[in-house]
């Protein structure tokens, strides 16, 4: 599974990729995705055997664009990167120690980009952070590359706003919330 993961988060990453199928010295890269590979095991037919798998699954189909062949993400493809993607992201968050600083989230997305602003309000749950008011999130860990990451692949640009602040207002109950200690 973690080559299958690591060829559909590349696929993901670059948008449209002729993976390791195609590049002949990209399957050498395997054995850091997945080190308990043996040096008998044929690395691309590995590449190729995950790749296959995907296609079956329906996660990654192949596309023909002038005469070459490249792997491309279907929509389920693309929300099954997104989890790994946000399970990843809140695993090592919940695992680091608090700054006693807040990062807030908030955004003014058009009524006319609503699945947009439904899409943003359900990964910043699923990370964790807690809604202050209709637009306003908050959060205690660092968290910025993976808001970056949110408001570039939703296209909301400046619609997404972050912020750190070293203090907020009765945040003892955010704290509670949290499971944070007082400085």
């Amino acid at each position: 599974m973690r080559i299958q993961n690591a060829i559909l988060l590349s696929v993901y990453g670059v948008g449209i990729a002729a993976i390791a199928i195609t590049a002949p010295n990209a399957a050498r890269l395997l054995k850091y995705v997945d080190p308990y590979i043996k040096k008998k095991t044929n690395p691309a037919g590995r590449m190729h055997q995950a790749t296959s798998r995907l296609v079956a699954r329906g996660l990654l189909e192949w596309r023909v664009t002038g005469g070459k062949r490249s792997l491309q993400l279907t929509a389920k493809g693309k929300v099954f990167a997104e989890r790994l993607i946000l399970e990843s992201a809140v695993d090592t968050g919940k695992k680091k120690k608090w700054d006693g600083r807040w990062r807030l989230v908030s955004f003014d997305i058009w009524e006319k980009h609503r699945n947009k602003r439904d899409r943003l309000r359900w990964l910043l749950h699923k990370i964790g952070f807690k809604k202050v008011h209709a637009s306003l999130w908050i959060y205690p860990y660092d968290c910025e590359e993976l808001i970056v990451f949110m408001r570039t692949d939703l296209c909301v640009g400046r619609g997404v706003l972050y912020f750190v602040a070293d203090a907020i207002e009765g945040d003892r109950e955010l704290r509670k919330y949290f499971k944070l200690r007082p400085n």
